[in-house]
């Protein structure tokens, strides 16, 4: 899908045939663009040949939009500061100082974006924010009702709306904004339409109708559990389950992370001192606090 939404930008680029500046530079740099935004994974592997675009002495480039290698990047620091202003949710992470503190250094034969060691605290904000930010909201269970009953809503309306074509056609999917949702709420259910069609658009329309009324589907259970926990627990009966509470259940699962899966992310992440700016390596968990947590990665079980 990425590369299909990039090549629809080309597109409507290179129609601007005034433009000749911005079709030179969509057509040199295209294949980096949609790099930057995926970058390869052979590039984090030892022992590869870096990326045809990118000679070693840039590979830092890759670090900078989506980071694989320990997960800081911009587009972290964005939604950060968007999310938490507006849910009010209070964010230690200072992004400016990151930025004053951050340097490109060679390391493991190739340039990375490294952070001087006084910073670890403030990186560990930033993976904590993460986290807070899909605990309080992201994955918040009433959350996690609204989109299970917008996900039940939208497969009803299908028959109708043919929402499932912009999984496969581009167009289509820029077209799918927010608006569906009040389109779906304020559909006229014409007499023309299939019987069954207009059946599951009313029911599309009657959940909608009861998220405005806040009138949510319930979580009957939240369990947390860890990594070795998972298995038993997705094998949840639902079946059974609905029958014993005389309703139909959904089972979801969310995974809260520090971003690295279940590993201390600040293990990705290579320091500098003051008094050896141009020599990196990696900091002891001794030596940067006992007060660390030692789990970073949980699962919880919703019911709804």
């Amino acid at each position: 899908m990425l590369d299909e939404m990039i090549k629809n930008l080309e597109d409507k680029t290179t129609k601007k045939k005034e433009d000749k500046k911005a079709i030179k530079f969509v057509k040199d740099n295209l294949e980096f663009i949609k790099e930057l935004i995926n970058p390869p994974n052979h590039h984090f592997k030892e022992g590869t040949d870096p990326p045809k675009k990118l000679t070693h002495y840039k590979s830092f480039l890759y670090e900078i939009v989506s980071n694989k290698r320990n997960g800081i990047d911009v587009d972290k620091m964005d939604y950060f500061a968007r999310d938490c202003y507006h849910l009010g949710i209070a964010s230690n992470f200072n992004f400016r100082r990151f930025f004053k503190f951050a340097r490109v250094c060679l390391c493991e034969e190739e340039m990375q974006i490294c952070m001087r060691d006084k910073e670890v605290g403030n990186m560990y904000e930033l993976y904590h924010t993460r986290n807070n930010i899909h605990w309080k909201a992201c994955q918040h269970k009433v959350t996690s009702a609204i989109d299970t009953m917008i996900v039940d809503a939208f497969i009803k309306a299908d028959g109708v709306l043919k929402i499932s074509d912009s999984l496969l056609d581009v167009k289509e999917h820029t077209k799918l904004t927010d608006g569906i949702y009040q389109k779906i709420l304020h559909l006229d259910v014409k007499e023309e339409l299939d019987a069954r069609d207009k059946e599951n658009l009313i029911e599309a329309q009657k959940i909608l109708q009861r998220i405005e009324r806040r009138e949510l589907y319930t979580c009957v259970c939240e369990i947390y559990f860890t990594e070795k926990g998972h298995k038993p627990i997705t094998q949840v009966n639902q079946e059974a389950l609905a029958k014993e509470l005389g309703e139909d259940i959904e089972t979801k699962i969310m995974e809260r992370t520090y971003g690295m899966k279940g590993v201390d992310p600040i293990e990705q992440i290579n320091f500098y001192t003051k008094r050896k700016p141009n020599e990196t390596g990696k900091l002891k968990r001794r030596n940067v606090s006992q007060l660390l947590p030692n789990v970073f990665i949980e699962k919880v079980l919703h019911i709804y």
